[in-house]
Parts: C-alpha cells; structure tokens; sequence
C-alpha cells in the first residue's frame, strides 16, 4: 500500500511513502495536524495487527507508528484538540468506542460506547468534531440507522440525527447505510449530508440549519430532527 504525492501544480505523482507488503490492508485517511503545524496523520486498517496511527512531520521521509494494531487502533477520522488525537473506531467485529491518545504519552484512553462503526466525519469551528456512524453487518454493529454525533471533547458524544438502512437485498449490491460529508472548510449553522442505501437520503442532499439540533434522543432516533431538511439533488 502507498501515499501518494502529488505536485502543487498536478503535473506530477510520486510515492511519498510505501508500507512493508502485508502490513496494512490500506490507508484510511490523512489528516492535517491543526496543533502542529507540518505533522501529518495516516490511519489504517483493518485486521488485528494492521490497525494503527502514523505521524511524519517531513513530509514522509520518516514516519512513526502508535498503537498496537489492534481494533481500539481502527480509525478513520481523526479529530484534534490541543491535547489529544481523537477518533471513533471502525470496527464491525467488536464494540466500538470513543478513543483518544495523549499527545505527550500517547497513552490511550477509551470513553463511551458507540452502537456502531464510525467512517466519515469533520472537525468544525468552536471546536465541535462531527462523526458519523454507518450501517454494515458484524458484531460491533447494533443498529439499523447511519448517526450524526457531536462533540466538543472527542470523548463525550451526543446524537444529532439518524436515517435509517433502507434494507434492499442482495445486500453486497446495495452497499452499507452510510452518511457523508463535503470536504473543505464547514460551519456549524451550514451543515450539509448526503448518503447512500438510507431511507430518504439517498440521491438526496440534507442540510442542518444547527449543530446543536435533536437534543431529544427519542425525536433523534425516529429522525424527526426539527431544524433539518433534504432536498433533492
């Protein structure tokens, strides 16, 4: 598995790092250090022994490996305060939590369960991190709805909206209930979704006038979110 580097001006690629054959399944995501500025993050996944966060500060030329590849390590978007690296685990084998590392021990600290596993998210101003669950098959997942979490710790998370799997089979064809966000800068008051293979958001665009919407779980859970509204692409 490689990272690729590309030129500011597109008119070249080239390896920036390469990882031993055998050692990861992919990549993940990269990430941009807010709290560090030149660090950048790599996750990958996804067996045991395969699951880990690597940092370079020089652009690749060296690079450095935490965790111990276990599915507590299995992450894919990384949050960041001045004290911590956060993340949701990506596990459809085993419980999933809210994690984070100390930046200076690197110890980990494991926080509350999540019913599900967490692909896609983004980080917002404030700070507030958005997560977001998806819907696929194994044991570390325990419901049929895709989440919108927030929090402003990357330790406590509260529940915005949900939609639910849309439950076509063959399921292989239709793919996980999965919700995803634009790239770029995002606001709190703009949010915007878009999803697949979920009641009501597939082929559709939806926008949260508010981060601080569904305040109610039992409204949240029946995706009755007040301040939100789809519209068609």
């Amino acid at each position: 598995m490689r990272v690729h580097r590309v030129a500011p001006d597109g008119d070249r690629v080239d390896v920036a790092h390469e990882f031993s054959a055998g050692s990861v399944r992919h990549v993940h995501g990269i990430f941009a250090e807010p709290f560090d500025v030149g660090a950048a993050w790599v996750t990958t996944g996804d067996l045991d022994g395969e699951c880990y966060l690597w940092r370079t500060r020089d652009w690749f030329r060296t690079i450095e490996r935490f965790g111990d590849g276990m599915q507590r390590w299995r992450a894919v978007q990384l949050f960041f305060t001045a004290d911590h690296v956060c993340w949701l685990t990506d596990s459809e084998v085993t419980q999933n939590h809210a994690c984070r590392a100390d930046r200076r021990t690197l110890a980990l600290e494991v926080g509350c369960a999540i019913p599900a596993s967490a692909w896609y998210g983004a980080q917002l101003p404030g700070p507030v991190f958005i997560a977001l669950t998806v819907v696929e098959r194994g044991a570390g997942v325990h419901r049929d709805t895709a989440a919108v979490l927030a929090s402003r710790d990357g330790i406590a998370w509260r529940e915005l909206a949900c939609f639910r799997e849309d439950r076509w089979s063959p399921y292989w064809l239709f793919k996980n209930g999965v919700l995803t966000l634009p790239s770029g800068h995002l606001r709190q008051d703009d949010l915007w979704l878009s999803g697949e293979a979920l009641v009501g958001l597939t082929g559709a665009a939806c926008v949260s006038r508010s981060t601080e919407a569904c305040r109610d779980p039992a409204r949240s859970r029946a995706g009755g979110c007040p301040r939100r509204r789809c519209v068609a692409r």
